[in-house]
């Protein structure tokens, strides 16, 4: 039986640093400009409540696509996308509907090397994500894996 994998946050993180984000982002525009590591706010419904939830996100874009990683593992946010498939990405006064889809198996494998190898993201892994960026084995890799959710961004069909 294989259990979950939960970081909760900080009562700081909760309190302050997401709220403050959220403000940033979405007032100013902060971390909105370049092609990697750009924040976001994703707004995705709760599954229970149907209540709107914001989260500050960072994306990063690999082989043409937009990819977000849960580095608290099976956090609130993630259990919520996985049920609605859905949600917007805030920035600014700018709001996208996106459809999203958590990846597994090769292609989770091969975002998750490809993360802790680039250079905008190789600190975030080996602190956040407790990864050995340096000796990364294919066995680091599918520890990471088994951990982490990540999920892909679509454009929603119409």
């Amino acid at each position: 039986m294989m259990t979950t994998y939960y970081h909760p946050p900080s009562h700081l993180r909760v309190a302050l640093i997401n709220p403050v984000l959220r403000f940033m982002v979405l007032r100013f525009g902060l971390g909105s400009s370049g092609e990697q590591d750009v924040m976001r706010i994703l707004r995705v419904k709760g599954r229970t409540s149907g209540r709107e939830y914001d989260v500050p996100v960072r994306v990063a874009v690999w082989e043409g696509q937009r990819y977000v990683l849960s580095m608290l593992g099976e956090a609130q946010w993630v259990r919520n996308l996985r049920a609605a498939a859905e949600a917007q990405i805030v920035v600014g006064k700018k709001v996208e509907n996106i459809r999203t889809q958590e990846i597994l198996g090769e292609e989770k494998i091969a975002f998750l090397t490809w993360y802790c190898q680039h250079p905008d993201y190789a600190m975030r892994a080996r602190f956040a994500l407790g990864a050995d960026t340096q000796r990364l084995t294919p066995e680091e890799v599918a520890r990471l894996a088994g951990l982490f959710p990540v999920f892909r961004f679509d454009k929603p069909e119409r």
